[in-house]
């Protein structure tokens, strides 16, 4: 036990039977802040028996990490490098206010020259990350009058064709509240959204044998292998990612084509003109882990326009520091004494300046990092200059902080707001806000450039304070016009 709390391996067995020779065991406690720790090992008798341990001896060897931990996934996140192929379902049910696309526009915009989504990933991960054309297939035509597929509601006769034969009824339990109506149709599907996930990936069967990526010949197609991306003509953009099935009545199945099982694909309602965030945004969570940010009300330490996760427009920004550094597609400087420090722009030199105190652990630190327009995919930012990040690993502290000024607590306590993605990752503005339009540091600006204290007298600052209100012993100092490369000094107490 490390301060009463198990190591790992947290048991062994030390002997069975008569055994009396000699036993060597290594244990293991990672993320302890520096200083005083009690180490204790206790063993237990099966009832009845009796047992002794004679000389022994204790070794306690100890190495400072870095922070943060990159050798181990941190929710699902873990380095993506290499390339993933995507195929691409062209799916229209031919909605009067929703014209398609062209073929050619959807698949340049996703696999085209700059701009587009595989060199969007290019360029956020230094050229360690893209993806790779599978095909681009359709458009195919809905198999149904495109009311069926958006069904909700009770029964409505008017959505209804000669001949159709998918209906209401009413499904009590498992599918929906007692007495609830719900969709039904002959195909065994609930729900008009799974009916067309199912039906574009069977439907593009015809051209596309889906068996031949499936590289461990273990029936089951994993996003690593290759990712379905469904792609449905819609004015405004909106994606998802969602598990798919093959039918849900009378069993559920799963959706099998070419012998192999698919259990999820992203769909992107394209957008008019076709929107490059969208299509980026959904991908991102299926190939990389990545976690939403974004809000529904005021919140102020959001990443905003300052992450793909949190805003994905037709010209989206990079990904936020957090998750670049978790993909492996960033170099970390750790910062642990006073001096000048260069932070040079992210998009072009993909390196940040983390701030880390090793008396308090590696799961809780401040990212710097330099947002630089230029020509890249940030090109379209509201701001540029320095933006600083207070990152919580610990899920203890970011799903308990409490509701921050100026926001409706109901609202922040909704489960649905919590989570590493949205509680962990802070985006520290020199303007607190509303609105948070003041975001980057950058000292052309008095506004924006004044000195960021762990302490500071001025209450119209923003102060550098760890997730329990106390200081955080660190000072970012003589901010410089933003511009490509900002030195700054660091005061380390």
């Amino acid at each position: 036990l490390i301060d009463g709390r198990p190591a790992q391996p947290s048991d062994v067995v030390f002997a069975i039977g008569g055994f009396t020779g000699t036993h060597s065991f290594t244990f293991t406690k990672e993320n302890l802040g520096a200083g005083p720790h009690t180490v204790q090992i206790q063993w237990l008798v099966d009832a009845g028996g009796r047992a002794s341990i004679g000389d022994r001896t204790l070794s306690l060897n100890y190495l400072q990490g870095q922070a943060p931990d990159l050798s181990k996934p941190f929710y699902g996140l873990q380095p993506v490098v290499g390339q993933r192929k995507v195929l691409v379902i062209l799916w229209d049910p031919h909605r009067p206010d929703h014209p398609a696309p062209s073929k050619s526009a959807v698949e340049n915009l996703i696999f085209g020259p700059r701009p587009s989504v595989r060199d969007y990933f290019l360029e956020n991960s230094g050229g360690r990350f893209t993806i790779q054309n599978a095909g681009v297939l359709g458009w195919y035509p809905a198999l149904h009058p495109w009311q069926l597929y958006w069904r909700s509601g009770p029964y409505d006769p008017a959505n209804l064709t000669a001949g159709d034969r998918h209906r209401w009824v009413d499904v009590q339990g498992k599918y929906g509240a007692p007495g609830s109506i719900r969709y039904l149709d002959d195909d065994g599907f609930i729900g008009g959204h799974s009916h067309k996930w199912a039906e574009a990936v069977t439907t593009a069967n015809a051209h596309f044998n889906y068996n031949q990526y499936d590289v461990d010949k273990n029936q089951l197609l994993t996003p690593d292998e290759l990712t379905v991306l469904m792609v449905i003509p819609q004015n405004s953009p909106f994606g998802t990612q969602r598990p798919v099935v093959g039918r849900h009545l009378p069993t559920e199945q799963p959706l099998m084509v070419d012998g192999v099982r698919i259990n999820s694909i992203v769909e992107a309602y394209i957008g008019s003109p076709p929107s490059l965030g969208v299509v980026a945004h959904e991908l991102s969570h299926i190939l990389l882990g990545t976690g939403d940010m974004y809000f529904s009300f005021f919140q102020p330490y959001a990443a905003g326009p300052y992450s793909l996760m949190d805003q994905s427009p037709h010209n989206p920004p990079h990904l936020d520091p957090f998750h670049k550094l978790r993909l492996g597609w960033l170099t970390p400087k750790l910062i642990t004494s006073d001096g000048w420090y260069t932070i040079r722009s992210v998009e072009t030199h993909h390196e940040v300046a983390i701030l880390y105190d090793p008396i308090r652990g590696d799961d809780e630190y401040f990212i710097i990092e330099n947002r630089w327009k230029g020509t890249s995919y940030d090109q379209f930012l509201p701001d540029q200059g320095l933006a600083i990040w207070h990152i919580m690993e610990n899920p203890a502290i970011f799903d308990t902080l409490p509701t921050p000024p100026n926001v409706n607590g109901l609202q922040w306590n909704d489960p649905k707001w919590k989570g590493w993605s949205r509680r962990g990752i802070r985006m520290i503005r020199p303007i607190y806000g509303p609105p948070i339009n003041w975001s980057l540091w950058d000292g052309a600006n008095p506004q924006t450039g004044y000195n960021l204290l762990s302490v500071d007298p001025n209450p119209n600052h923003v102060t550098l304070r760890w997730a329990d209100g106390s200081p955080s012993g660190f000072s970012i100092m003589s901010f410089p016009p933003a511009s490509s490369q900002m030195t700054i000094y660091v005061k380390v107490n």
